[in-house]
């Protein structure tokens, strides 16, 4: 004769079934949950070295021509504003990479650096931004294109070395334009770049250093 189960059974049965789905969910659950914190910390160390590299790339390549004869169509600059968080740093640079092979475009290039204030939703911090201009003309700090290279900003400064008739320092601001600076571009650039972590608003910004040697700190002479 067979046995039939109980109702005490079944409900013994049911519970043990609810309570291992519930478990396998959890553990399913922690497993996306850490899926997706080593990915956003892969892709914000990736964007770290990403941003670094290319200013690093674009500020050694920065140069500036100085012509014979007067030529306003052409200007070229190296120019750094000291703000509260991100600088903003504003130059010509031979690091133009051309995408189209037959784009009338060459290496040179209008280059500007600064920041964005980033609303509660999009982060903490500041969006860096880049203007670049692909032609050089007599207004290097405008037109071009304007994007976005990082987010999650917390400060951008850069600091210059002087080398004026033996008196070596490191200044704050730089201005190809100015007195002491006239024509000239800085030697070495030393920059402090910190950002804030993804995901945890509890974890301070992490800070990273960067210095770059000027390829050409003398101007190039034209005709």
């Amino acid at each position: 004769m067979n046995k039939a189960f109980t109702l005490v059974e079944i409900m013994i049965a049911i519970s043990i079934f609810f309570t291992l789905s519930y478990l396998s969910y959890v553990s399913i659950e922690n497993a996306f949950t850490l899926s997706t914190e080593v990915k956003a910390e892969e892709d914000y160390t990736t964007d770290v070295i990403r941003v670094i590299s290319r200013m690093k790339r674009e500020l050694s390549n920065a140069f500036l021509i100085k012509k014979k004869r007067t030529d306003a169509r052409v200007k070229t600059i190296f120019k750094s504003e000291q703000e509260f968080d991100i600088d903003k740093i504003t130059f010509t640079s031979f690091s133009h990479l051309r995408v189209n092979l037959n784009a009338k475009e060459s290496d040179q290039t209008e280059i500007s650096y600064f920041g964005r204030k980033q609303s509660s939703d999009e982060g903490r911090g500041y969006k860096l931004m880049k203007r670049e201009s692909f032609f050089i003309d007599d207004k290097p700090e405008k037109g071009g294109v304007i994007r976005e290279i990082a987010r999650n900003v917390k400060e951008f400064h850069c600091k210059y070395y002087k080398n004026n008739s033996g008196d070596e320092s490191w200044v704050d601001v730089w201005n190809s334009d100015g007195i002491e600076t006239n024509g000239k571009l800085p030697e070495y650039i030393r920059c402090k770049i910190a950002f804030y972590p993804p995901l945890d608003e509890e974890r301070e910004s992490e800070t990273y250093m960067f210095e770059v040697k000027v390829t050409l700190k003398e101007p190039i002479y034209n005709e």
